[in-house]
Order: C-alpha cells, then structure tokens, then sequence
C-alpha cells in the first residue's frame, strides 16, 4: 500500500509462469482492488478520511463515507471481497502479524464458497507467516 495506491509483487493469470507473474502490475488504485481495500482497512477512518479528502474514489462515487462503510464490513469480516462485472470476484486476507502485506486470488467463487476460500486463503497466509 502506498497512499492511494497497491502494487502488486506478483500478480498471474491462469497458466501464466512467474517469471511473468512477478512485477508485471504497476501501481493500482488502492479501491479498485481486494488486495488494496484489505489493506487500506489496517488504516483508522479518520486517516482514510485524510486520504481522500476533496478527491474522487474509485469504486465509490458516493464519497468517502460509503467507502468507510465497506471498510468496516471488511475489518469485521477479516477479510475484503470484491465482485466484477464477469461473475468474477476477488478475495483478500492480510499477511503477517503485524499485517505488512496481503494475499488474493479472484475467479467464479459464488456467494456459496466464499467461506472455503477464505479459510484456504487464511491457511496459506499462516504458511507465509511461520515460513
């Protein structure tokens, strides 16, 4: 997370190798993502209120109050889901204790398994904390 913005360390397509997977996003739109909403959630509201003062959010042309709304579904959840236009969603759990970092994986989840994959999701970010 920097400011408005996520960059991804690794960030693949079905079949894509890692040489191809590593680096190949730039910096993204912190809203636009459940890497970056999970993120963003570590901070307090009144930091995200500074974030977005005066500006435009992605995502959320209602304003800074109809984000924080989902930002606080995200903390009491534990995690940030997000849905796109394809039937798609993408799904993010944060990583280390403190969290520094986060982890995400996005296809046709349905509503239904979005549990299974949080817990898959939460186990690998364990394995990545205890490695």
């Amino acid at each position: 997370l920097w400011r408005d913005q996520v960059s991804y360390f690794y960030h693949a397509e079905p079949g894509m190798g890692v040489e191809q997977a590593l680096g190949r996003i730039g910096l993204y739109p912190v809203t636009g993502s459940s890497i970056g909403m999970m993120l963003l959630s570590l901070n307090t509201d009144s930091e995200i209120r500074s974030l977005f003062k005066g500006r435009e959010i992605t995502r959320f042309p209602e304003g800074v109050e109809s984000l924080l709304k989902d930002i606080r579904e995200i903390r009491r959840k534990g995690y940030a889901l997000i849905g796109s236009a394809k039937g798609h969603a993408s799904l993010a759990v944060t990583v280390g204790n403190p969290p520094h970092s986060a982890l995400a994986f996005s296809g046709g989840m349905g509503d239904g398994n979005i549990p299974k994959y949080y817990e898959i999701l939460k186990d690998t970010a364990n394995k990545i904390e205890q490695a």
